[in-house]
């Protein structure tokens, strides 16, 4: 799909790096990374609320990458509705209903935001490059002169999210990873946690894997 208008929007480019995650951070504590992804959470609520979709120009094709884990993520959605509730029909004592009601909507909250950063922050490819996604404020980039080859390759992984394995970047989604984009050139990537790695090759999840081959090989000269 096509996503975006108007003037494109940078979403947390480095000023130097030629990949770089959402926004330029060095390592922080676990307080100040969980604020900042909380945060992060809520941004993606207000943004699908609002029908936004941040960073996309108006040249940017969006590739999904929710699998399996999106009907899981809506089924805890629908979990903690009914927990909220129940606490409102059962816990007879307001003060203590009161804290249960403020702690369970914070959660249902933190789950919508998890929906939503699945539905705002799909992979963009576009005239630059590629730019892979992951939560709601991680992304590296993969300028169009770097991309060297672009492949559909299933492989299932031990565990879902950012990590690397030598000079391989993995960005994995239900334990499984679907395309691998082969780089020209090792590229520096800011990992989550703000250790900076370089490689040169990309494992990542996608719905549709073809689709997102056949858009990214449009790059290659």
């Amino acid at each position: 799909m096509r996503i975006g208008a108007g003037r494109r929007r940078p979403e947390g480019r480095g000023a130097a790096a030629a990949a770089v995650t959402g926004r330029p951070r060095g390592r922080s504590g676990p307080v100040r990374r969980a604020v900042e992804f909380h945060s992060s959470l809520w941004r993606c609520s207000a943004q699908w609320l609002l029908g936004r979709r941040p960073g996309a120009g108006p040249q940017d094709r969006g590739f999904p990458h929710r699998g399996p884990v999106f009907a899981m993520v809506l089924a805890m959605l629908g979990v903690s509705v009914v927990e909220v509730v129940l606490v409102e029909l059962i816990v007879p004592w307001p003060p203590v209903r009161a804290v249960l009601l403020v702690l369970g909507l914070w959660g249902a909250g933190l789950v919508l935001g998890t929906l939503a950063a699945m539905v705002v922050r799909p992979h963009l490819i576009g005239p630059e490059g590629v730019r892979v996604r992951n939560g709601p404020d991680w992304e590296a980039f993969l300028p169009r002169d770097a991309v060297a080859d672009v492949r559909a390759v299933r492989r299932a992984r031990d565990r879902d999210g950012v990590d690397h394995d030598g000079d391989v970047l993995r960005v994995v989604v239900g334990t499984t990873t679907t395309v691998e984009v082969v780089l020209s050139r090792p590229l520096a990537v800011r990992l989550p946690r703000g250790d900076e790695v370089d490689v040169t090759r990309v494992a990542l999840f996608a719905d549709d894997p073809r689709g997102f081959v056949a858009a990214a090989r449009g790059l290659i000269p």
